[in-house]
């Protein structure tokens, strides 16, 4: 009886042994499935996902950087434009003011010219009929 009873309980055991050991099986082969699906798919995607990120982070970049050149350029391009019409204006009042006051002055040196000729050829016949 002892025997018997010796065997059942060694039979126990060894199923409990035998259960403990599939259990660990189970969870060292779930553990390997889901390590190589973490390397194999999760890391590859976390991988070209990073990529992604760099390649769009790298085009916004160089669109922002073009926009501000662009503002830049055209920011210089204003004031220099400012700048030569300014000029171009200024110059034009200038021109027009120089011209109408030597066309003054030359008028007015003109009449008073004529005016002494005039005046001398008076002077002259006065003389004469003296």
């Amino acid at each position: 009886m002892a025997s018997i009873q010796f065997c059942q309980v060694n039979s126990k055991y060894l199923m409990k042994n035998v259960f403990d050991a599939l259990n660990l099986h189970c969870e060292q082969k779930k553990y390997s499935i889901l390590h190589q699906a973490v390397e194999e798919d999760i890391n590859v995607a976390i991988k070209d996902t990073d990529e992604f990120v760099l390649q769009k982070s790298e085009v916004v970049l160089r669109k922002n950087q073009t926009r501000a050149g662009n503002i830049v350029t055209a920011m210089l391009g204003k004031r220099l434009f400012a700048y030569f019409d300014q000029w171009r204006s200024v110059n034009k009042h200038y021109q027009r003011t120089m011209v109408s006051k030597i066309n003054d002055r030359l008028i007015k040196l003109y009449t008073n010219e004529m005016s002494s000729y005039f005046q001398r050829w008076k002077d002259q016949l006065n003389t004469k009929q003296r």
